[in-house]
C-alpha cells in the first residue's frame, strides 16, 4: 500500500504508470518475471476510517486485473453530479523512457555536467507535454526554470529571445541578490546593458574597436557571466520552444551559452518540429554543435497502441468503455495525442460521448459511424461554428508570424476599432480555439491554439484578398518606420514580401537584410537577401543597389558553404561592377570561396588578381598575406616568405591604430607558420606569440585563439609537450566557446598530433576522431588530410597495419586533389616508412625510388628530405633481398647524409635516423666510429627526455622502442 498525501487522482495515477514502467525494466534473476496491477482511490472529505478509502481502493484494483496485468486503474465515483464529468487530458503516458533520459540528463547537470537535449517530433507528439513533466521532477532538485519560445519572424530585436526571460527570473529575486549580481559581474558593454536594461548592471566605457565579431563575442561572453552567476545558486533549466524557428544571431548566442557552460548546472532543453529534414540550417547547425557539447537528441514517435488505449481511459476516467469504441478511437488517432484530445472533445460536442445519469458515460458511435481523419478536418468542424465576422479577424490575425496577433495592426488593416475586436474575439476564446497572454511590454495578444488552426485559416483566404491584406500589414508597419521605429523593419518586409508591391518589397527585403547583417545574424541577412532576389527587376532598380546585394547573397552563399551557388550569384554581381574597387571585392570573396573549397591554386590567382587592381589599403594587404599562406601551402620556394615580408611597410603606413593593428597581427601569424615550414627555430614562436599580444590589444578572442594554436605549431619539433598541450588547450576553450568549428577541428589535430608525439596514444586516438567527426559536420575537407595521417602514424605505432594504410593512402588522395603537395609528399614517405615495418621490402623500395626520382623532394624543405634519406637507409640496411655488403655501404652513405642536416633541436625520429647509423656502421666493424654516432645520439635522447617537462609523458617515451633500440646497441657496442 502507498500514501501519497495532497496529491490529486490523476496525479497518483500518473505515478502507478511510473511505477509499472520502472518494473518493465527491472532484470529479475533466473528469467523471473513480475507482473503488477495497481488500484487507485481517492480520500474523500466523508470517510472516517481508513476501510473506506481500501475499499475503493481494492474495487479498482479487481478492474484492472479484470482487463489483464500491467495496468492502472482508479475508482469513480458514480454519484457525482452530471456537470461535474468533464473530459481531462492531465494524465501522463507512454514516454517513460523519455522522461528517464531527460532525469538522467538533469541528474548529470546538477553535478556541474551541462547537457544540450532536443526534443523532436510531429505536431501534437507530446513534446511540450514531456518537457513540463521533467518541469514538475525539477521543482524535486530546486532548480530554476527559465523559458522562452521562438516564433517564425524572431524577436523585435537580436538576443531578447534569450535575454529576456533571464531578466524577468533575475528581476523575482530579492533586491540583496541583485546587490551581489551588480558587484560580482565586471563592467559590461552598453550593448549588453540593453538587453539587461532595468538590472542596473555596471556598464564599461564603449570599446575602441567597432568590429562587428570582437563587439559580439564580448556581448557573448557578459552574457554567459549573468547565466553562470545564475546558475551558481540553484540548477538552471534553460527551456527554447520551436527550435526549428529560432533566428540566426539567437541561436548564435544559445549555442555559444550552451558551449561556455560545459562545467555549469545548466540543462539547455529545446522543442523542435518534426521532420527535422524541413529546417536544414537548424539541422546543420545541431550537428556542428554535437561535436562539441554534451548533445542528446531524443525523438518522440507516436504511442503504441498500449499506451494510446490508457490515454482515452484516463482522458475519460471510464474503464468501461466498450471494447469496440474504445479500439476505433485507438485506432482513428494514429497514437497522437493532440488528435485523440480534439477527437473526443469532436466527439463530446456532438453528442456521441455524454454523461451518464448515474456516472460514466454513454456512447453513441456507430460501427459505421465516419470519423475525422485528421486534425485539419476537426479545426475545421470548430471553425464552421465561428460567424463570418468572428473569422475575418482570425484569418488576418493568421497572417501575423509565429502564430499570435495583437489588436492594433488588425484594427488597421481591417479599420474596425479596437473594443469591437476584442469583442468579436470573445466566443473563439471561449471555445479555445485562441488563448490571451499579457506581455511584459502590456500588449496583449492572441496566440492560435495550435498552428494546424492557423494555417486553416490563412488557407481560407483567397489569393487576391490575402495579397490586398498583405500591403496593408506592409504599409501599417512602413507608417510606423517613417515614425522612427526600426525594429518593425522585419514584419514591414515580411509582408510586401507576399503581397503585390515588388518595389516596397526589394526596399524592405534589402533594408532588412542590411539591419540583420549589422547585427551579425548572417542566416536572416542571407534570407531577406533571397527574397530580393525574387522579386529582382534590373530594369528599375539601382544597379549599384543590385551589385551590393549579389556581392552580399555570394558571400553569405560561401560562408554557407554553397559554392556552386555562391560562384553563380558572385559572377552577376561582376556584371554590375563599375570601378577596380568594386570587382576586387568580388575577387576576394571569390578567392576565399576557392579557399574553403581546396582549391588553393585558383584562390592564389585570384588574391594576385586583387593586389593588382588595388593600389593599396586593408585589402590590398588581406590579399597580400594571404597569398604567402597559399604559396607556402603549393611550394616549398622561399619567396613566399619574401612576398609577405614584401608587405610590411604598407601596413607600418596605415594612420588607423587598431586596423593596423589588426593586419600586423595577420602578418606575424602567417609569417611564423611560413618561417616554421622553412627552418623551425625560436623566433617563429615569437611571431606567433607578438600576435596574440595584439589580438589580446584589440580584445579579438577568436584571433588570439587562432594565434594561440599557431603557436603550439611553431612547438611540433620540440619535446615541450606540456607547454603544447596547454596553449593548445588555452586556445581551445575560446574556438569551443565561439563556434569557430573549422578553427576548432584544426585544434583538435593539433592535440591529436602532440599527444601522439607523447605517445600518449588513447589521448591521441580520441581527439583525431573527434576531428574527423567534425570534418563531417563542416565539409573541411584539407583538414581530413591531416587527421587521416595522424591517424595512420597512430595506427602503425600500435601495430594495426591495414588500418595505418587505410588512413594513409585516404591522405595521400586527398592531399593530391586539393594540391597540397607538400602534404602528399610527406604522407608518401611515411608510407614506405609503413611499408617497412610490416616488412613489405618490395613495394617500399618502390614507393622510395619513385620519390626519389620525382621533382617535389628537388624543392622540399630539410625535414622532408631527411625523413626520406632516413627511411632509405632503414630499407637498404634490412631488406633481406639485395646484396647485403652492397645495401650497407649504400645504407651509411645516405645515413650520414641524413645525418648531415638534422637540426639542434632534433625529433624522436632524428635520433632514430642516428641509431640506425651507428647500427649500420657496427656491420661493417666500423665500431668506433659507431660508437660515435651511438653515443651523440644517446646524448641527443636524454637532451629530448630532460627537457620534457611532464614525468607521466617522459616515463611513456623511456618505454617506447627507441629505448629498446639503445638498450640493444649498448648490447653490441660494450
Amino acid at each position: 500500500m502507498i500514501v501519497m498525501p495532497e496529491t490529486e487522482l490523476l496525479k497518483a495515477v500518473n505515478q502507478g504508470e511510473r511505477i509499472l514502467q520502472a518494473l518493465e525494466r527491472e532484470v529479475f534473476s533466473e528469467g523471473m518475471k513480475i507482473g503488477l496491477s495497481i488500484g487507485v482511490a481517492e480520500s474523500k472529505p466523508e470517510d472516517h476510517h481508513l476501510a473506506d478509502i481500501l475499499e475503493r481502493a481494492d474495487k479498482a484494483l479487481y478492474q484492472a486485473k479484470k482487463g489483464g496485468l500491467g495496468r492502472v486503474s482508479f475508482y469513480e465515483d458514480h454519484q457525482k453530479e452530471e456537470t461535474e464529468k468533464e473530459i481531462t487530458f492531465e494524465h501522463f503516458v507512454g514516454r517513460g523512457e523519455e522522461l528517464t533520459e531527460l532525469r538522467n540528463a538533469l541528474n548529470n547537470t546538477t553535478c556541474g555536467k551541462s547537457h544540450f537535449v532536443v526534443i523532436s517530433g510531429e505536431p501534437g507528439v507530446g513534446k511540450t507535454r514531456l518537457t513540463n513533466e521533467l518541469e514538475h521532477y525539477s521543482s524535486f532538485k530546486n532548480c530554476i526554470i527559465i523559458k522562452t519560445r521562438c516564433d517564425e519572424l524572431g524577436a523585435d530585436r537580436p538576443y531578447l529571445l534569450i535575454s529576456d526571460p533571464i531578466t524577468d527570473y533575475l528581476n523575482t529575486l530579492p533586491a540583496d541578490d541583485l546587490t551581489d549580481l551588480q558587484n560580482t559581474l565586471p563592467a559590461i558593454l552598453p550593448q549588453t546593458q540593453e538587453l539587461f536594461n532595468n538590472l542596473n548592471l555596471r556598464t564599461a566605457p564603449a570599446p575602441a574597436t567597432d568590429k562587428d565579431s570582437i563587439l559580439r563575442l564580448r556581448m557573448y561572453s557578459e552574457i554567459s557571466q549573468i547565466l553562470q552567476w545564475t546558475a551558481s545558486r540553484q540548477p538552471v533549466i534553460f527551456t527554447t520552444d520551436n527550435l526549428h524557428w529560432i533566428s540566426e544571431h539567437d541561436f548564435d548566442l544559445l549555442a555559444y551559452l550552451i558551449r561556455a557552460a560545459t562545467d555549469l548546472p545548466v540543462l539547455f532543453l529545446a522543442t523542435m518540429r518534426a521532420p527535422t529534414e524541413s529546417f536544414p540550417e537548424i539541422r546543420k547547425k545541431l550537428k556542428e554543435l554535437s561535436g562539441i557539447a554534451r548533445y542528446k537528441s531524443i525523438k518522440l514517435k507516436a504511442l503504441n497502441e498500449e499506451y494510446t488505449r490508457h490515454m482515452v481511459l484516463f482522458a475519460l476516467r471510464d474503464p468501461n468503455i466498450p471494447k469496440d469504441i474504445l479500439q476505433k478511437l485507438v485506432k482513428q488517432c494514429s497514437g497522437n495525442p493532440l488528435y485523440l484530445k480534439e477527437l473526443l472533445l469532436s466527439l463530446r460536442n456532438k453528442g456521441a460521448i455524454e454523461p451518464a445519469a448515474k456516472g460514466g458515460w454513454t456512447y453513441q458511435i456507430a460501427d459505421d459511424m465516419s470519423l475525422p481523419d485528421s486534425i485539419s478536418v476537426l479545426m475545421e468542424e470548430r471553425l464552421k461554428e465561428l460567424t463570418d465576422q468572428e473569422k475575418e479577424v482570425l484569418c488576418a490575425g493568421s497572417m501575423m508570424p509565429g502564430g499570435s496577433f495583437s489588436l492594433e495592426p488588425i484594427s488597421a488593416v481591417l479599420r474596425r476599432d479596437e473594443l469591437e475586436l476584442a469583442r468579436t474575439l470573445e466566443e473563439p476564446l471561449r471555445r479555445g480555439l485562441i488563448h490571451e497572454r499579457l506581455e511584459e511590454s502590456s500588449i496583449l495578444k492572441y496566440q492560435f491554439i495550435h498552428d494546424t488552426m492557423r494555417t486553416y485559416l490563412y488557407q481560407e483566404l483567397s489569393l487576391g484578398i490575402r495579397k490586398a491584406l498583405q500591403s496593408r500589414f506592409g504599409q501599417f508597419y512602413e507608417q510606423n518606420q517613417n515614425s522612427g521605429d526600426e525594429t518593425v523593419v522585419p514584419l514591414a518586409a515580411h509582408h510586401y514580401c507576399d503581397s503585390l508591391n515588388s518595389r516596397k518589397a526589394r526596399h524592405f527585403a534589402l533594408l532588412a537584410a542590411a539591419q540583420t547583417m549589422e547585427k551579425g545574424a548572417a542566416q536572416e541577412a542571407f534570407r531577406w537577401l533571397k527574397q530580393y532576389m525574387l522579386f529582382d527587376d534590373l530594369s528599375k532598380e539601382d544597379k549599384g543597389e543590385a551589385y551590393k546585394a549579389r556581392l552580399d547573397l555570394g558571400t553569405l552563399y560561401s560562408l554557407f558553404g554553397k559554392y556552386d551557388e555562391a560562384s553563380e550569384v558572385l559572377k552577376a554581381a561582376e556584371t554590375l561592377a563599375t570601378d577596380d574597387k568594386q570587382l576586387a571585392d568580388i575577387q576576394f570573396q571569390e578567392a576565399m570561396m576557392y579557399s574553403k573549397r581546396g582549391d588553393f591554386s585558383k584562390s592564389f590567382n585570384l588574391y594576385k588578381s586583387v593586389i593588382d587592381l588595388l593600389p593599396s589599403g586593408k585589402r590590398r594587404i588581406q590579399a597580400h598575406i594571404q597569398m604567402a599562406h597559399f604559396l607556402d601551402l603549393l611550394d616549398t620556394e622561399t619567396k613566399s616568405l619574401d612576398l609577405l615580408e614584401s608587405i610590411l611597410p604598407e601596413i607600418h603606413a596605415i594612420t588607423e591604430d587598431n586596423l593596423r593593428k589588426e593586419l600586423l597581427a595577420d602578418y606575424y601569424m602567417t609569417l611564423g607558420l611560413i618561417a616554421q615550414n622553412r627552418r623551425p627555430q625560436p623566433e617563429n614562436t615569437e611571431a606567433c606569440l607578438k600576435a596574440v599580444v595584439l589580438y589580446r590589444e584589440l580584445s579579438d578572442k577568436l584571433g588570439e585563439a587562432k594565434a594561440l594554436l599557431n603557436t603550439a605549431v611553431t612547438l611540433r619539433l620540440t619535446s615541450k609537450y606540456e607547454q603544447r598541450i596547454n596553449i593548445l588547450n588555452d586556445g581551445l576553450k575560446v574556438l569551443i566557446q565561439v563556434g569557430d568549428t573549422h578553427a576548432t577541428l584544426v585544434a583538435y589535430i593539433n592535440l591529436g598530433e602532440t599527444y601522439h608525439a607523447a605517445m600518449q596514444y588513447s589521448l591521441a586516438r580520441d581527439y583525431l576522431e573527434r576531428s574527423l567527426k567534425l570534418v563531417e559536420t563542416t565539409g573541411f575537407r584539407s583538414a581530413s588530410v591531416w587527421a587521416n595521417y595522424y591517424l595512420g602514424l597512430l595506427e602503425k605505432q600500435e601495430k594495426n597495419y591495414s588500418n595505418a594504410k587505410k588512413h594513409l593512402t585516404t591522405a595521400i588522395d586527398l592531399a593530391d586533389e586539393l594540391g597540397l603537395s607538400n602534404m602528399a609528399l610527406s604522407t608518401r614517405i611515411d608510407f614506405a616508412g609503413l611499408l617497412l615495418t610490416s616488412n613489405e621490402f618490395q613495394q617500399a623500395d618502390a614507393v622510395l625510388t619513385e620519390l626519389e626520382n620525382g621533382e617535389e623532394i628537388e624543392n622540399a624543405d630539410t625535414t622532408t628530405k631527411r625523413l626520406l634519406l632516413g627511411f632509405r637507409g632503414i630499407e637498404r640496411l634490412n631488406n633481406p633481398n639485395i646484396n647485403k655488403t652492397i645495401a650497407l655501404k649504400e645504407a651509411e652513405e645516405t645515413l650520414k647524409t641524413a645525418a648531415a642536416i638534422i637540426d639542434e633541436v632534433p625529433s624522436i625520429q632524428d635520433i632514430e635516423i642516428l641509431t640506425t647509423l651507428a647500427e649500420c656502421l657496427f656491420h661493417q666493424n666500423k665500431k668506433a666510429e659507431s660508437t660515435e654516432v651511438f653515443e651523440r645520439a644517446e646524448t641527443l635522447f636524454q637532451n629530448h627526455i630532460n627537457s620534457v617537462e611532464n614525468d607521466h609523458y617522459r616515463e611513456a617515451i623511456l618505454k617506447s622502442p627507441i629505448t629498446e633500440t639503445f638498450e640493444d646497441l649498448k648490447k653490441l657496442l660494450f
